[in-house]
């Protein structure tokens, strides 16, 4: 799996929410039963995870995942230019496998 790239835009102090269905490539819905999934944003010397076991929703038969970025998080990110993150998916098996990079960008600052 090639990782796809998308940047997120968000005001500092404002929730970011974190949307994605993973979908095969005939356009079908992935069967995310037993799946994990983690978003590793690192900002400077900064790493913040949200991971299935607390933040993250991973919704099985929909291939969907969803959660945010908090007010609070977004609030200490002054240089967007640093703020990177990779989004990952890891299998009932163990397999680890990254379906999204990209930055967060500070919008409207």
């Amino acid at each position: 799996m090639k990782p796809g790239k998308k940047n997120y835009y968000v005001k500092a102090g404002d929730c970011l929410p974190l949307n994605v269905v993973l979908k095969d490539e005939d356009s079908v819905a992935i069967n995310l039963t037993g799946y994990g999934s983690d978003f590793v944003l690192s900002y400077g010397i900064l790493t913040l995870t949200l991971d299935e076991t607390s933040r993250l929703t991973v919704t099985a038969g929909t291939g969907s995942i969803t959660g945010q970025l908090t007010a609070a998080e977004t609030a200490v990110l002054t240089d967007s230019d640093r703020a990177s993150y990779a989004w990952s998916v890891t299998e009932p098996g163990g397999c680890k496998k990254t379906f999204m990079t990209g930055r967060v960008f500070l919008a409207g600052n």
